[in-house]
């Protein structure tokens, strides 16, 4: 399959997972606004460079991953859908243009697949912490879910939610802020409610005027809570614990915390892992290309819930 490279800031990060090429996918060209860095990577690569996708001959791509933020990457992936590509797209993406951009890729002789990348859930400490709730869960119910995130995280939180539900079809938003406070917090408590479950959502609801990460206090921080134990993902890059409780274990083998991830991450493994994250969401695509069926994390239903609650997420932190 071969793949196109659309912006390189973040783009970047799939221009790395994409070297070397390999027999299942390699990197075809790079589209950006055309700045020095972007021929620079075009040329180091020696691969093609486009500035529109006017330019492009669709027959020379079969998936291309945009990694343009905001307008400009939804409208981008509309145009590379209705020529007949594969998009992967970054998060977040509201509902309006989900439905839009699902609609378009039905819409083709031969439909296309759609993805949208919430990354996070891919990380290592994350997926572990997945994997270990499915092992606790297999054993008791779970209780109760508390997720911290800041502005910018807010999706791909609930789309590790979605992840442990396997849907969030039935996700009412609930804004908890008292009757006497008038105006939105620093830190807001929102509700989110399915049936008679409860979890209880904490944003940091600000970000430094330059939104670039240098205010953020929170990323990722969710407690599982069951009858036997908690289990915590103290944060996007871990570690991974479990706390169990007193009465799950015998009292002379009962310990505070049993560490399942400790491990000591730092900037060179975390790129290495959202490296390795996107590559495998590349190789994800490349298969529901070819079985005509995308994961359950990629059904156009979960798509469209998941950008649902995200909408109402953001309407009730103004409310």
């Amino acid at each position: 399959m071969k793949v196109l490279v659309c912006g390189t800031n973040y783009g970047s990060t799939y221009l790395r997972a994409l070297l070397p090429a390999n027999d299942s996918v390699s990197l075809n060209g790079i589209l950006s606004k055309g700045s020095q860095r972007s021929r620079q990577y075009a040329e180091s690569l020696s691969v093609a460079h486009f500035t529109a996708a006017a330019q492009l001959d669709p027959n020379q791509f079969d998936i291309a991953c945009v990694a343009v933020a905001g307008e400009a990457g939804q409208q981008l992936a509309a145009e590379l859908l209705q020529m007949g590509l594969h998009v992967i797209i970054e998060h977040p993406v509201s509902e309006a243009q989900s439905t839009r951009l699902l609609a378009l890729a039905q819409q083709q002789d031969r439909p296309r697949q759609l993805f949208v990348n919430a990354h996070f859930a891919d990380l290592q400490a994350p997926s572990l912490f997945l994997q270990s709730l499915q092992q606790a869960a297999s054993q008791y119910p779970l209780v109760h879910l508390s997720i911290d995130v800041n502005l910018r995280t807010i999706y791909s939180a609930l789309d590790i939610i979605g992840r442990i539900w396997g849907s969030l079809d039935h996700f009412e938003v609930l804004p908890l802020r008292p009757a006497d406070q008038a105006n939105p917090a620093a830190f807001e408590v929102l509700g989110l409610r399915a049936g008679p479950f409860m979890a209880h959502l904490l944003v940091q609801n600000y970000s430094s005027p330059q939104d670039d990460g240098s205010a953020t206090l929170l990323n990722h921080r969710i407690s599982a809570c069951f009858q036997h134990g908690n289990l915590l993902l103290a944060e996007t890059t871990g570690p991974v614990v479990w706390y169990p409780t007193i009465t799950s274990m015998p009292q002379d083998a009962w310990s505070s915390y049993l560490p399942i991830d400790m491990s000591n991450n730092n900037l060179a493994s975390l790129q290495t892992q959202r490296d390795t994250a996107n590559l495998n969401v590349i190789y994800r695509m490349v298969k529901a290309i070819k079985k005509k069926q995308p994961p359950a994390e990629q059904q156009p239903d979960y798509l469209k819930s998941l950008a649902k609650v995200w909408d109402k997420v953001l309407v009730g932190l103004q409310q």
